[in-house]
Order: structure tokens, then C-alpha cells, then sequence
């Protein structure tokens, strides 16, 4: 048995694991580069090449699944589209922003979706006190029922409850969507 062979089958034991596409592929392009040269210069090549753990390591390395797979999963989507819609809820502010943190992590938005569910929720609780600042409420006759003017905390509140909700579900749906119909 040459070098070369005891080589390319240390590196098949080596690559037990590998997706078996990847070590075929490293197998073939290996002996391809060692097919032909004397036994002094395969003997070099096999030297630079490195032990064949290390190179089944590298492969594993890179045909590991990535962290922008891990953040594209359905799980993921769903997960950060609940911390965004109720995470303010459960955990004052801090869920929300964690939320934030993880659709920005992700590729499973595109940009002006992440701009339009990081901005809309402040925008929108602003714009409402603004408002309910800006607008007087002249009733001659107040209903003691009915409060007589816009109440800035609370309508401020709802619209910061229910707006990150909307767009948590909107997230939510425009990526398993985006992910389903791509191939």
C-alpha cells in the first residue's frame, strides 16, 4: 500500500460524519492532486495538506450548519415575531428590544421590514401624545360618564401595546411566507 492510499483512507475514516456529498468531493479532489506525482513528491504534497483530522475538522467546520440557518428557522421567526408583538408586555420594554435584537440578527427580513418594525411603535406612541397634546377638546356639555379629554397615558399605552403586536404578527407573516416560497 502506497502513502498516497493509506493517506486518502486515514482521511475517509477521518470524515465519517461529513455529508457524504463533501467527503466524496474532498476524497476525489485529494487524490486527483496526488495521482501521478513519485512517491517523494506525493509524499511532500501529503505533507502540506496536513494530517487528515485536521482536514476532516475544516470540513466539518465548514459544512456545519451557520448561524444565519439557525436564524432563519421557522422557530427562530416565530420566536422573535412574539418577543416583538408581546415581549413588551412580559418583560416592560427589555422583551421588545431583545425581540429587536434577534429580527436584526436575522436574514430573514429584509432591511426596510426591520426599519419599519423598529420605528413604527415609538412613531406611532409619539405621534398619539402629540396629538392628544395638540388637539383641545371643547365639550359644553361634558358627559361625567365620557372622559372630557384625551387621556395621553392611556392612549399612549394602548397604541404601545397595540402596535408592536401588529407588527410582530406582520413579521411574523411576511418571513414564513418569504420562506416558503423560496426554493
Amino acid at each position: 500500500m502506497t502513502e498516497t492510499d493509506t493517506y486518502l483512507d486515514r482521511l475517509r475514516t477521518e470524515l465519517v460524519g461529513v455529508a457524504p456529498e463533501v467527503s466524496r468531493e474532498i476524497i476525489a479532489g485529494i487524490r486527483e492532486e496526488l495521482a501521478g506525482l513519485d512517491a517523494q513528491a506525493a509524499a511532500a504534497r501529503i505533507d502540506e495538506l496536513g494530517d487528515p483530522a485536521f482536514v476532516a475538522a475544516e470540513a466539518r467546520a465548514a459544512s456545519a450548519p451557520s448561524s444565519t440557518a439557525a436564524s432563519s428557522g421557522r422557530g427562530y421567526i416565530i420566536v422573535t415575531g412574539l418577543l416583538i408583538a408581546i415581549g413588551g408586555i412580559i418583560l416592560p420594554f427589555l422583551g421588545w428590544v431583545v425581540g429587536l435584537g434577534l429580527m436584526w440578527a436575522s436574514k430573514s427580513w429584509l432591511r426596510w421590514e426591520k426599519l419599519v418594525a423598529t420605528l413604527t411603535p415609538p412613531a406611532v406612541v409619539a405621534l398619539t401624545a402629540l396629538l392628544s397634546f395638540a388637539i383641545p377638546v371643547v365639550d359644553p356639555d361634558p358627559n361625567p360618564l365620557v372622559p372630557a379629554h384625551l387621556d395621553v397615558l392611556t392612549i399612549s399605552t394602548v397604541a404601545f401595546v397595540l402596535v408592536p403586536l401588529a407588527s410582530g404578527i406582520w413579521l411574523i407573516v411576511r418571513a414564513l411566507r418569504r420562506n416558503t416560497l423560496e426554493p
